[in-house]
């Protein structure tokens, strides 16, 4: 009589092949080359969003402390650094723009000053929010006479 081994048979080994693989990785990279250009866009998107709404809130700030203080309250921003201050006073909020977006304003800087008791702007403002990209969508902040400001979008030059 002949001995049997009860040996389990290996399984057919589970896996990819090489050929699988290597599709697989050329798929991705097929779908990334179209991914990528619109991933750069959002990123840009998100950029104005947040750096118009940064402004934005520091505008309310802004005016909620003239208001509050009954005293003259100066906005001023520049490429490096945005300031809440009392007028002659100290600082009251100082921020760095949170992205590179380009901020255009009647002048080089912006400049902006609430005034007393109902947080009025010494004169109604527009600013612009842009990225270098030239004809696409931008911000435009508006500051009313009431001392209001809003966002909406526009057009870059």
């Amino acid at each position: 009589m002949q001995q049997q081994h009860d040996r389990p048979r290996l399984a057919a080994a589970a896996g990819f092949t090489l050929t699988e693989l290597m599709l697989a990785v050329a798929l991705v990279g097929i779908l990334s080359v179209f991914a990528l250009p619109a991933f750069r866009v959002m990123i840009k998107d998100s950029c104005l969003t947040t750096t118009s709404n940064e402004m934005l809130a520091l505008f309310r700030y802004a005016r909620s402390e003239a208001i509050k203080r009954k005293e003259m309250i100066i906005v001023s921003a520049t490429p490096e650094i945005w300031t809440v201050r009392v007028s002659g006073g100290d600082d009251l909020r100082e921020s760095a723009p949170p992205c590179t977006a380009e901020i255009k304003g009647p002048g080089q800087y912006i400049i902006l000053y609430y005034l007393g008791a109902r947080g009025e702007p010494n004169e109604p403002k527009s600013i612009s929010i842009c990225d270098d990209r030239t004809g696409e969508e931008g911000r435009e902040i508006k500051v009313s006479r009431s001392g209001r400001a809003a966002v909406t979008r526009k057009t870059c030059a």
